[in-house]
Order: C-alpha cells, then structure tokens, then sequence
C-alpha cells in the first residue's frame, strides 16, 4: 500500500532522544488547526481514503525531492532512493573517501531548522529540530569485504542510532493537486538497530539478524485542501514503546516487531466533527493490498 512509504519515512526521520520522551503524547485538538476551507468527503472511508492518499503520494515525493536536494544528488521522487543518498551523505560528511574499516560508525549531526518560503511565494514554514547519530558507512555502500571468516558469526558488525526533534508549523504548502493549508508538528522518538552476519563458507554474507528498538512519539496536526474543493482537517499520533523479544531474522519475526509500532489518523471536518478513524500498526499496512 502506498502509504507505508510515508509511514516508514516518518520512522526514520522521528527519532529522538528526549526526556519527553516519558510523557504521554496526546492527540492534537482539532479546533487548534486552521480551517480547510473545503467540503468534507460524504462517508467515514472517503475521508480515510482521502487523507492516506495524501500521506502516500504527495508527501513521500516532496520529501524524496528535498531530501536529494540536501544531498547534493540529482532530484528523485524514489523516497528510498533519497533517503540512502542523504544519509549516505550525512555518515560521511560530504566525502566518500573516508578509511574503509570493518567496524564503521560515522557520526553526523544536521540541523532541521528552518523559517522561509516553502515551494511557492505563499507557502511558509517555521520549524525547529536537529537530526544527529551514528550511521553504519559499510551498510550504505554496500561493503563487506573484511568478513574474511567463513562460517563465522560477525556480531555488531553494524549498527543504526538516530537521534531527532523535529517541532513547529507549516503553512499553504501547494503539494500536487493538495494544498497543505497548515501542518502543526511535535514529534520525538528513540530508534536502535544492531545488526551480526554470519558468513557462509566462502565466507560470503549469509544470514543477518538485528535487535530493534523504537520509541516514537508523534502529535501532528494538518489541514488538507484538494484542487477538486474537497477538505478535511486530520491529525496523525503515537505513542509507541516497540522492542524486538527475538532476533529478526526473516519476515515473521520483522512483522512481530511491526505489529507494535501503532498509528493513530483521526479525520474532521472543518467544524470539528469526527468523520473518520483509524488505529492501524506498521504489519497491518505492510500485510494490506494495494
């Protein structure tokens, strides 16, 4: 389903370390967000169906387009794509030509603040955060040519901690056929990943396993706009405390982790009547037809 690829990118950029992070996050109040000056779809599936295409398309290409953009790559609507070229980027400070080590933790720290134009003369955004962390360099260039050991378990070989805060508020943003009237941001979250190789006996990679942990905390609240009149006001929240029991290892124990990381998309019209819910986990997005 497309929307996982929104889902997803929200993981990897709500991260953060933060001693609010034992605060429970609750559900922005609809009445705080700008009107969407449009007529709310007719059903309660209209109006999920409205907000997850949004979320799905319009999103994932703006933010692979910026993304790219900071990473000094030629401009992609791929959202994976842009998303392994800015923290490629990032894991080595503008540079490829870092030492090659087995073992390779490049730290980074990048600002998310910004207060400006966004896309257009009208479209504004006044946002604060800073993402920071340690990224595994011979994941992202796809190198593993050190595990010399056949039938070997390497452990740690590689391991994934971001830190973000990301806050504040955006303003008419044209998007596609969508207008983002408004967004309002407060997100926070904590990911760690450690990944161990064994090699065959060639001493190839063979079977990888990751420990995962997660904890998310999203309160966001947006006004949507479509070119055809319709408009709803949405808000999107977490609070999810999510840790791999088991070493992932292949899909069914990669979707028992998912199954804990939980989203929230409540739907509204501009008088701040509830027309739409849906309490949904990363499984059941993935494991959904398109």
């Amino acid at each position: 389903m497309k929307r996982i690829v929104g889902f997803s990118l929200c993981l990897v950029l709500l991260m953060a370390t933060s001693c609010s992070l034992f605060n429970s996050y609750k559900e922005m109040n609809a009445s705080s967000i700008t009107n969407s000056g449009g007529t709310a779809p007719a059903d309660t599936q209209a109006s999920l169906d409205f907000v997850n295409t949004f979320l799905g398309i319009s999103v994932t290409e703006s933010v692979a387009k910026y993304l790219s953009d900071k990473a000094g790559a030629e401009q992609t609507t791929d959202i994976q794509a842009a998303l392994k070229a800015y923290l490629k980027y990032q894991a080595t400070g503008g540079s490829l030509t870092k030492a090659d080590e087995l073992m390779r933790h490049s730290t980074f720290n990048a600002s998310l603040g910004y207060k400006g134009p966004v896309n257009s003369t009208t479209g504004t955004a006044d946002v604060s955060g800073s993402l920071s962390g340690t990224l595994p360099y011979d994941l992202l260039t796809d190198n593993f040519s050190k595990l010399t050991t056949a039938s070997y378990t390497y452990t740690d070989v590689t391991h994934l901690l971001l830190t973000l805060l990301l806050s504040g508020e955006l303003d008419n943003i044209p998007m596609g056929d969508y207008t983002l009237v408004q967004a309002k941001l407060k997100n926070s979250g904590d990911g760690k990943a450690y990944m161990s190789i064994t090699t065959d006996a060639n001493a190839d990679p063979d079977t990888y396993a990751v420990r995962a942990e997660l904890k998310l905390k999203m309160s966001n609240g947006f006004s949507l706009k479509h070119t055809d009149g319709t408009g709803v006001k949405f808000t999107l929240f977490a609070d999810v405390d999510a840790k791999s029991t088991t070493d992932i290892v292949d899909n069914a124990t990669l979707l028992e982790f998912l199954d804990q990381i939980v989203f929230t998309i409540n739907v509204y019209n501009d008088s701040n009547t509830l027309i739409g819910s849906e309490t949904i986990s990363l499984k059941d997005l993935i494991n959904t037809p398109t």
